[in-house]
């Protein structure tokens, strides 16, 4: 993901701290990551750990923040 700043004045943004473990490197995980965060309009960042596991940070509406969540916890970032 690349990192973007919030549109100015918008203070219904929430920030989270994430890391996601399992086969999450070599799988493209990234890449739908950063393909999901687009099609919600949150903004981060993600990379991968030298422990296997990918570390990142997202940005957005409580409500998208969610979807983002359950899609990277539960989908695999698809």
């Amino acid at each position: 993901m690349t990192a973007r700043l919030p549109p100015q004045g918008d203070h219904k943004f929430r920030r989270f701290n994430w890391e996601v473990f399992g086969k999450v490197q070599g799988v493209f995980f990234r890449k739908y990551t950063k393909m999901k965060a687009q099609e919600l309009g949150v903004c981060g960042w993600c990379m991968n750990t030298g422990g296997g596991t990918v570390i990142g940070s997202a940005e957005g509406s409580p409500e998208s923040l969610e979807i983002f969540r359950c899609a990277t916890n539960c989908n695999g970032g698809i």
